[in-house]
């Protein structure tokens, strides 16, 4: 709200520097259009009456102006006042005391300190004795040819001078805080739409001095041309970095796709644009500019209607809506369309002020809304990180209790385990001490599952990678499984494996018991393996027994148990065991259950690296 006032305030203050008091009664021109008329020819032309000022576009030919001006008090010295300020070069033909025609050249391509008036913009000193009288001006530039000519007594236009640096003043230091701005947030944030917006702001700075008309006050006396050449690359130079600056800004709202190559491909003719100017070709590169960016603001203001719901869609909105009627009142006369106001040639002053603060506002809440979103997810961050920390913590724990519960029981186990076996050698095979053995058996295989889980967690498991013939290494776990007349071989042609054996090994083991375990008694466990898709695949099938079929989205779970499973000695490790181990032999394991058949299918590579 704040800078909406000042704005306008702004413009206020700006209005009577619009309000040019002149005293020129009546303008006409003349089409040159192959250049060659001398002046005594000019006089005898036909002129076509102008009822403001001259807008013709982009044109190589060459334009003469004839005014006619009163001077109230005859004999004192009168300032006409060319605008804009980048100019090439304007010519005047102006009669002198005697009636003789005298010439005066001004532009950014003559020195600066040769005018007969130090204005901003090219100006003539004169001084005329009758009340009223004619002068003609001829115009060539390589810019758009508009020209306006204002006649203002010395006095008047010195006064006319001074307002003018009085609102240039507020209005470059407007300028210039929005692009010191926009460095220290970009040196905070490292918003690469805030940096795109430092070279535009720049740039902007730039181009209101060179069409003001500062650069042929700056450039040297021995290199006046120098202004022309700055000017055009100046004038470039800006196009591309509003484009860059305004198509950043607008992808970051993720507009539809298909406006979103559009806004991708607009910035590929710049280098052709360079090449020209290089080349010295200036008019084609400056109309191509012109043309160019009604297209693109029309482009841009059809993206911001089409985003998607964003908090400054509205802002978005509204920025580039204005753009379409700033750059309509201040581009389209430069083509030679459209009636030309007084305030055209404002225009870029005007639009840089409103588009830069409308960008300004619209920065400013984006990178408060930046912040905000670092600031949330920085939070979540150091929350996640405590989490981690505190889940690792909790890990270390639970391992370091885990090798500390499995060196206790194994000793008590072991010792039990042998007074068993000496009982048996003493009584024989008695049906309650099978039964013990057994039960101890359990609780070891609980025990090495629970250690053998932490170590692939902790990431502590060693692979020996081995020749393996699988054939032998299924039998010998068949052969010492705890009922081995259960186990149905199927066995196909493979070649010799490369992995681990132990592992490998334990995998089978696994997924063997586990049949065995879940299975009706005396049930047939089949084993089968064979090759399939460069390696190895091998599966065990068993008929689901009372506890049910397994829920395949838990399967491989840590600590799973169906519903029905729990009246089994477990731990809920076997299968999750297996599909680790598989994935650390770089291979596969799945579950492919068919009506009441419980199947696990594991695939492992034939070699690896």
């Amino acid at each position: 709200m704040r800078l909406r006032i000042f704005l306008w305030l702004w413009l206020l203050c700006l209005s009577p520097a619009w309000a040019v008091q002149t005293q020129v009664l009546s303008r006409a021109y003349l089409v040159d259009p192959q250049g060659k008329l001398d002046f005594p020819q000019v006089r005898q032309q036909l002129f076509t009456p102008l009822p403001g000022i001259l807008a013709r576009g982009y044109t190589p030919t060459v334009t003469w102006l004839r005014i006619t001006v009163q001077n109230a008090t005859p004999g004192e010295p009168l300032v006409l006042r060319i605008r804009p300020g980048y100019l090439d070069e304007v010519r005047l033909y102006a009669q002198d005391a005697q009636g003789r025609w005298q010439q005066q050249v001004a532009g950014d391509r003559y020195p600066y300190v040769k005018r007969s008036y130090p204005g901003i913009t090219p100006c003539f000193l004169v001084r005329q004795a009758q009340a009223q009288a004619v002068y003609y001006l001829r115009l060539h530039t390589t810019s758009t040819s508009m020209l306006s000519v204002e006649a203002q007594p010395l006095q008047q236009a010195l006064q006319f001078d001074v307002r003018q640096s009085a609102w240039q003043i507020p209005y470059y230091a407007i300028l210039l805080w929005l692009l010191v701005w926009a460095i220290a947030d970009y040196r905070e944030s490292r918003d690469r739409v805030v940096g795109l917006f430092i070279p535009y702001q720049l740039l902007s700075v730039f181009i209101n001095l060179a069409f003001m008309g500062y650069y042929s006050m700056l450039a040297p006396a021995s290199y006046p041309q120098l202004a022309d050449v700055a000017t055009s690359w100046t004038s470039t130079l800006f196009c591309l970095a509003s484009l860059m600056f305004h198509r950043h800004l607008l992808l970051g709202f993720s507009p539809p796709w298909l406006l979103q190559w559009v806004l991708k491909l607009l910035p590929c003719y710049f280098p052709l644009l360079f090449l020209l100017l290089a080349f010295g070709m200036v008019q084609p590169v400056m109309q191509t500019n012109t043309m160019m960016a009604p297209v693109q603001v029309l482009l841009m203001a059809m993206t911001a209607w089409l985003v998607p719901p964003h908090p400054l869609r509205r802002l978005l909105r509204v920025l580039y809506t204005l753009s379409i009627a700033v750059v309509a009142l201040t581009m389209l006369p430069l083509l030679g369309i459209g009636n030309v106001l007084e305030m055209n040639q404002y225009g870029q002053l005007m639009q840089s002020l409103l588009i830069s603060a409308l960008a300004f506002v619209l920065l400013q809440r984006r990178s408060t809304q930046l912040r905000s979103e670092r600031h949330v997810f920085a939070v979540e961050l150091e929350l996640a990180q405590q989490q981690i920390a505190i889940e690792r913590q909790q890990s270390e724990e639970q391992s370091r209790f885990m090798a500390m519960l499995t060196h206790e029981l194994k000793t008590p186990m072991s010792v039990i385990s042998m007074a068993l076996g000496s009982l048996r050698m003493q009584l024989g095979e008695q049906r309650i001490l099978l039964h013990a053995e057994r039960a101890v058996d359990d609780m070891n295989a609980v025990v090495e599952r629970c250690t053998q889980a932490d170590r692939i967690e902790q990431g502590q498991l060693d692979i020996l990678r081995e020749t393996i013939v699988l054939a032998e290494l299924v039998q010998d776990v068949c052969s010492n499984s705890r009922e081995p007349e259960r186990v149905v071989l199927h066995p196909g042609t493979v070649p010799l494996l490369h992995s681990d054996s132990q592992l490998l090994r334990t995998v089978l083991s696994n997924l063997i018991d586990n049949a065995m375990k879940y299975s009706p008694a005396a049930s047939v466990i089949n084993v089968k393996w064979g090759v399939k898709s460069a390696g190895l695949w091998l599966s065990v099938d068993n008929v689901a027994s009372s506890a049910g079929m397994p829920d395949a989205s838990k399967v491989f779970t840590k600590y799973y148990r169906s519903p029905g499973a729990h009246s089994k000695t477990g731990s809920g490790l076997g299968l999750y065991l297996v599909r680790g181990l598989c994935t650390q032999l770089q291979g596969m394991v799945s579950y492919r259950p068919e009506a009441n058949i419980v199947r696990f299918e594991v695939w492992l590579p034939v070699s690896t690296r």
